[in-house]
Order: structure tokens, then C-alpha cells, then sequence
């Protein structure tokens, strides 16, 4: 029963970080996938793959065998790799102008299936926090998106001074704000601010990891998570990722 005791005592930690409003929720594709019915544009390699599909049917010049490269890339379940064939897709795209067109006709095009997480997550009352482009928690909770860029709305949101959602990885109507290849990604960890508030939120809360797998590996992440174990590694706080659990049948 040591298992199940563990879990309890997890749980109640969780409930009383979010009563008393030291929890911030950190929103993943995996919310995405769920609400949209599994659409599977929702994950980010979903997302990537039908842009090599764009780029295939927009550039004429591509190399023959450039396609092919990607999608190997894509399917090798390496970070490195993911990143190398998002940084192609958007370098591609934004060549001919067509990325912002691209996330629009994709992601901004979501439509909400099955509210039940998103209902959820408004029920725990804290700050959002997701690194997914599209709108849907601004649809369904009719609350504005900040990215990572709009400094002073930020901190407001993070304070409680207003309401909006985060958008750590950006938002699909602000192009320049999309994290999304190496250069992209060089970009947010190069900004001083954008690094400091997430830092600050880290040291101050605990997170609540929601629908994320390998997402946590990118380098943004993994980068502020690293710093945490560091700083903070004797620390009593916890950060948590909620993943769903079926108990084995006379399990003890």
C-alpha cells in the first residue's frame, strides 16, 4: 500500500499549493489533443509533418529527397532531431512568407470537441501557462492570450491583475513570437526577460505540468528545469506532471 499512500500524500500537497495560490498550471499539446478530439495537428510533430507537406506543395525548388530528410528526422523520437526538421519548415516558410498563413490554416483553425480539461483547469483558479499556439483556452474560458514578448501583460497575468493565458512558445497571430525551430528557440532563450519571469515563477510556485511528454525536453524547458534542480535541489517544493494512471487489478 506504500504506493498508494505516496500518491495520497502527493495529492494533498497539490491541493494545498493550488488553495493557497503557489501553483501555476503549465499547459501542453496534450490538452490540445484532447480537447480538439485527437486531432492530430494538436501535437507538435502532428504540426511539423503537414508542414513538410507545405513546403513540398509551395516550393518548387526543393530538392527532390528534401522531404524525405525531414520526415526521418521527425520520426526518430530524438529532440535534436525534431528541432533540426522544425528549423527547415520555418526557415522554408518564412523564406516565401508563408508561415503566418500556415499556422492560421492549421492551428487557428482548431475547434473545441470535448471541453471537459478545459473546464477543469478553470475550475483550479491560477495562472496559465501553455506552450501550444492555438486559442483554445482563450475560446472556451473567453480570456485574452499574452506571449511570451508582451512584457508588461505578462507580469500582470502572473500577479493576478488580469486574466489571460501565457503563451510561453507564442501564439499562432503573432508570427514573430512562434517558437518553433532553433533560431526560434534561440530567440526566447536569449531574451532576458522572457528567461527572468520564468525563473521567478519557478522559484516562487509550483508547476503543474498538464498534457506534456517529451515537450518537457525542448530547450526552453529543459533549460529553466535544469536551473531548478541547481538552485533549488534540497528545496520542499515540489513541481508536478499529472499523467493519467490505471491501477493494476490486486495491486498492493
Amino acid at each position: 500500500m506504500q504506493a498508494a499512500a505516496d500518491s495520497n500524500v502527493l495529492v494533498d500537497e497539490l491541493r494545498e499549493r493550488i488553495r493557497n495560490k503557489r501553483a501555476i498550471a503549465v499547459i501542453g499539446a496534450g490538452v490540445s489533443s484532447a480537447t480538439t478530439g485527437g486531432n492530430p495537428l494538436a501535437s507538435w510533430k502532428g504540426l511539423l509533418l503537414d508542414g513538410v507537406q507545405r513546403c513540398e506543395q509551395l516550393i518548387q525548388s526543393l530538392p527532390e529527397s528534401w522531404g524525405d530528410i525531414v520526415r526521418r528526422e521527425l520520426n526518430s523520437g530524438d529532440m535534436d532531431d525534431l528541432l533540426s526538421a522544425a528549423n527547415k519548415i520555418e526557415a522554408k516558410l518564412k523564406r516565401i512568407g508563408d508561415l503566418g498563413r500556415w499556422l492560421i490554416s492549421t492551428v487557428g483553425q482548431f475547434q473545441i470537441v470535448d471541453p471537459t480539461i478545459l473546464d477543469a483547469i478553470q475550475q483550479l483558479r491560477i495562472p496559465l501557462l501553455t506552450t501550444n499556439y492555438d486559442g483554445l483556452i482563450e475560446k472556451r474560458l473567453s480570456i485574452p492570450h499574452v506571449t511570451w514578448r508582451d512584457a508588461s501583460q505578462y507580469e500582470r497575468v502572473i500577479q493576478g491583475e488580469r486574466e489571460g493565458v501565457i503563451h510561453l512558445h507564442g501564439f499562432y497571430e503573432d508570427t514573430d513570437s512562434v517558437v518553433l525551430g532553433v533560431k526560434s528557440y534561440e530567440a526566447v532563450l536569449g531574451d532576458q526577460f522572457a528567461q527572468t519571469m520564468q525563473q521567478a515563477i519557478t522559484s516562487l510556485h509550483s508547476l503543474i505540468f498538464i498534457g506534456f511528454g517529451k515537450g518537457l525536453e525542448d530547450p526552453n524547458f529543459a533549460s529553466l528545469l535544469d536551473w531548478a534542480t541547481k538552485t533549488f535541489g534540497d528545496s520542499p517544493y515540489r513541481h508536478y506532471r499529472l499523467v493519467s494512471w490505471t491501477p493494476i487489478v490486486g495491486q498492493m
